[in-house]
């Protein structure tokens, strides 16, 4: 069983951190409107077998639109 009184770590830094929040959060806006090529998934993690369903679908159909062959047999 976990012990509650070691659910939370304390670091002093975090409240300065915390302060830099609003540029972090630019940050990632401007890193997700730049990066639209190829499109992102938003896959849930609440659930794990639906975010690995989620996951393994993508995939899939990502290596199925590539249309790989085989190589042939040399002559």
């Amino acid at each position: 069983m976990k012990d509650p009184a070691k659910m939370w770590k304390y670091n002093q830094r975090d409240f300065e951190e915390s302060a830099l929040w609003d540029i972090y959060r630019q940050m990632y806006e401007e890193c997700f409107e730049a990066c639209n090529k190829p499109e992102w998934i938003i896959v849930p993690a609440d659930q794990n077998w639906y975010k690995e369903y989620v996951v393994a679908k993508a995939l899939r159909d990502l290596l199925k639109g590539l249309n790989m062959q085989f190589p042939g047999m040399k002559k």
